[in-house]
């Protein structure tokens, strides 16, 4: 805006107000900006308008760069708005309601460390060594005073120290070796290497598949859109459209023979009345049955005559009978085809005629191909509508399986994996500086594992049922 048009009034001032502030009081609109009010806040951010709340995200600063850098830049206004809807659902969906210190106690705390039990031994030959250095360097520096050792005592003198370190150093990495808790005693000391690979590996892999998962739905969220956007700006049928004018086909054919029965039953109507027509003339005609000339004369007739216009007549109406029947044949024989034609189409279970008799009335078919027609037009929209819908549904399901990837590798860093790195690390240190205990361990290790096997395949296995012989079991009662 101008400087002139902000000076000629253009721009009202406006009040705003923390959520917090805002709580009890109502407005008629109300306009909150989402960006950092967490889960428990937006609630009552967006419930204080009488008639309308808006909510302002601002997707630049809700979308992280790597979701930008996958998706890139939106499409359209529905795209732009799904996905700042959905940054913004992650972000209200890391808020956490307050708990009790108990719900965060997910495993008892590690037992105290035993105190450690003293070794008379090594403290009495550790106090020895330090006696003896003690010694020497007393001893080495008395004679530097006096007079110059030769070069002999100063070689035994040497070897004296030296020997004393080691026995100091001896003395160190028994010690270390001692404070190595026992593998029995370790969490996951007695799992085997393959086991300790798989605890570690194993948030990787649901992290893996949750990736995978979120990558598929984001290329049928991108093929989707690329999609509808093709078939928009080329005026192509959509998907629901191919279905309705395909469906559409299939009933103009059921149409056709439904209009051939409606002929061949106006047929029939005609041929029953002319039938009728007759009739009612041979019932006159019976009037004058057994008259005899001179009386038909009088009434402008002959016997001849009379028999002639019977038989004529009689004829007539059987072959009006048989016109009537055959076109009702005919007609019942049109409604199967209109019927056959639907249930041998692929929208037979769409329309609910697969397993369905055929109506014995072409009004009722009639009004089953309306309702059919009718259905395929809302079936058709419905698909173009979930079409549309897909593509957020695919984005969110893309940004959902991203936080459950992102939850596993957190999870892999902690609990059980992060237990398992501290036992595989440990190993790794005693097999560097101690390599006789590590090969006791693991000696030991394979023992335990071969006898849970053993005892885990003894109880898969049937007992066996011991039966006494007769005759032993008679042998013992004698006695």
């Amino acid at each position: 805006m101008t400087p002139q048009k902000v000076a000629g009034g253009a721009l009202p001032l406006g009040y705003a107000m923390t959520i917090a502030a805002s709580q009890g009081l109502t407005c008629n609109t109300s306009l909150m900006y989402g960006h950092g009010a967490n889960a428990f806040a937006t609630y009552p951010g967006i419930t204080r308008a009488r008639r309308q709340n808006h909510l302002w995200l601002p997707l630049a600063v809700l979308e992280d760069e790597q979701t930008w850098a996958r998706l890139g830049e939106s499409r359209t206004e529905k795209e732009r708005l799904e996905r700042a809807i959905d940054a913004f659902a992650r972000f209200l969906g890391q808020s956490r309601p307050e708990g009790m210190v108990s719900d965060l106690l997910k495993e008892p705390p590690a037992p105290a460390p035993l105190p450690r039990q003293r070794d008379r031994c090594a403290e009495e030959a550790h106090a020895e060594s330090e006696r003896r250095l003690r010694q020497a360097r007393m001893a080495r520096a008395g004679r530097a005073k006096s007079v110059s050792l030769s070069s002999r005592q100063q070689q035994d003198e040497a070897q004296r120290e030296e020997k004393a370190k080691q026995l100091l150093a001896r003395i160190q990495a028994g010690a270390e070796e001692r404070a190595v808790p026992s593998w029995t005693k370790r969490i996951y000391g007695t799992a085997s290497p393959q086991e300790l690979n798989r605890l570690i590996a194993e948030g990787d892999r649901f992290a893996a598949d949750s990736e995978a998962v979120a990558a598929e739905a984001e290329t049928k969220a991108r093929e989707l859109a690329a999609r509808l956007d093709h078939e928009k700006t080329t005026g192509q049928p959509t998907r629901g459209q191919r279905f309705a004018a395909e469906a559409g086909e299939a009933l103009d054919q059921a149409d056709a023979h439904v209009a051939t029965a409606r002929e061949h039953l106006q047929t029939a109507f005609a041929a029953a009345g002319h039938a009728d027509d007759r009739a009612r003339q041979l019932a006159k005609l019976a009037e004058s049955e057994g008259k005899g000339r001179i009386a038909l004369r009088l009434a402008g007739t002959s016997l001849k005559e009379y028999r002639e216009l019977t038989g004529r007549l009689t004829g007539e109406r059987a072959g009006y009978l048989q016109l009537e029947a055959d076109a009702k044949r005919d007609a019942r024989q049109a409604l199967r085809e209109a019927w056959d034609v639907v249930k041998e189409s692929q929208f037979a279970e769409n329309f609910g005629v697969a397993s369905t008799p055929v109506p014995d009335n072409v009004e009722k078919v009639s009004e089953r191909l309306v309702e059919m027609r009718s259905a395929a037009e809302r079936r058709g929209h419905s698909m173009d509508e979930r079409d549309r819908d897909d593509v957020g549904r695919a984005t969110r399901k893309a940004g959902e399986y991203r936080g459950y990837a992102a939850s596993h590798r957190r999870q892999a860093a902690n609990a059980r994996a992060e237990k398992a790195r501290a036992e595989k690390a440990l190993r790794a240190t005693i097999a560097e500086k101690f390599p006789q205990l590590y090969d006791r361990e693991a000696t030991a290790r394979r023992a335990h594992q071969q006898k849970q096997q053993a005892m885990q395949a003894a109880q898969h296995q049937p007992a066996a049922a011991v039966h006494p012989q007769p005759n032993q079991s008679r042998g013992r009662g004698m006695k």
